[in-house]
């Protein structure tokens, strides 16, 4: 009865609708989100009511019914200052198939209203959260939860890649430490000049060695010289090598023949003069250093 009434405009009885519990109210709040006439009230309730079986019923209904995206989408935008209705967007953000309504519902609130649940997401590592952060970064408050993101292997490299776009560099060590084929990737956002210097610099730190070779490519080529050392350092030469054929400096190449043997490393040396040459004279060095001695005469 309470439900009808609220249903019928009395804001009242309403009121009365957010105070349910759980247990009592949800299976009726759920089947009026089936109904037309009850739909959007249904809606408002759910979003208003305290607890989290409120919240996750409606994000369910959301999910699979069009109409009901609609409604409570269209009401937690405009309820959005209220805590409940921010929370919601900010769960729906953390799911795949809602998260580009949650963005669209969210596109004139900044983002430091809604810090405190967005970090609450960054904690279990939401991608959806830090891709709406990315298309925010313009702002500080995102930014600042960017950083955040940081810790988390799965979204690292993303949140790296928003704040280097920015020339935001808190992004550098955590992504040089980190290491992964993603993490370096995510360096490409920055400019050019600013990479090669951040990547000589890397270079010269034991923690962060590993990931600069991993990072450099054919545009950091005057990097090669500083590159060249680690051939020397066994746990590195694989490293080494690959960044050297990457930068296609073909001055490099009298200084991988020593490493051309049969063994699987001496083969990472020759497929890394193969790339440099363009010719492949085989897995004896003596071969190698022939044919560079024919070159240079």
């Amino acid at each position: 009865a309470l439900l009808a009434r609220a249903c019928a405009g009395d804001r009242t009885c309403l009121a009365a609708c957010r105070a349910f519990r759980p247990g009592v109210s949800l299976p009726t709040l759920q089947a009026s989100l089936a109904d037309p006439v009850r739909r959007t009230t249904a809606a408002e309730i759910l979003l208003a009511a305290d607890g989290d079986p409120f919240r996750e019923a409606l994000l369910a209904a959301v999910r699979a019914d069009e109409a009901v995206r609609v409604v409570a989408m269209l009401h937690a935008q405009e309820t959005v200052s209220e805590s409940r209705s921010s929370r919601f967007l900010v769960a729906a953000l953390c799911d795949e198939g809602l998260s580009s309504s949650a963005t669209a519902a969210l596109a004139s609130t900044p983002v430091r209203r809604l810090r405190r649940g967005l970090s609450e997401a960054l904690r279990r590592g939401a991608a959806g959260v830090v891709a709406f952060l990315a298309s925010r970064s313009g702002e500080a408050a995102a930014r600042d939860l960017l950083v955040a993101a940081l810790a988390h292997d799965e979204v690292r490299a993303e949140a790296g890649r928003a704040l280097l776009a920015k020339g935001d560099l808190r992004a550098l060590r955590p992504l040089l430490r980190g290491g992964s084929r993603e993490d370096c990737e995510a360096l490409a956002a920055l400019p050019s000049d600013v990479r090669r210097r951040e990547l000589s610099k890397a270079l010269g730190a034991p923690a962060t060695r590993a990931a600069a070779l991993r990072a450099i490519g054919h545009e950091d080529a005057s990097l090669w010289r500083d590159v060249v050392p680690w051939l020397k350092d066994a746990r590195l030469r694989g490293e080494a090598l690959a960044a050297i054929a990457r930068t296609g400096v073909d001055r490099a190449i009298p200084y991988l023949i020593p490493y051309v043997s049969k063994s699987e490393e001496g083969r990472e040396a020759r497929m890394a003069l193969v790339a440099l040459a363009g010719e492949d004279f085989g897995e004896e060095a003596r071969d190698w250093k022939a044919w560079w001695r024919a070159q240079t005469n």
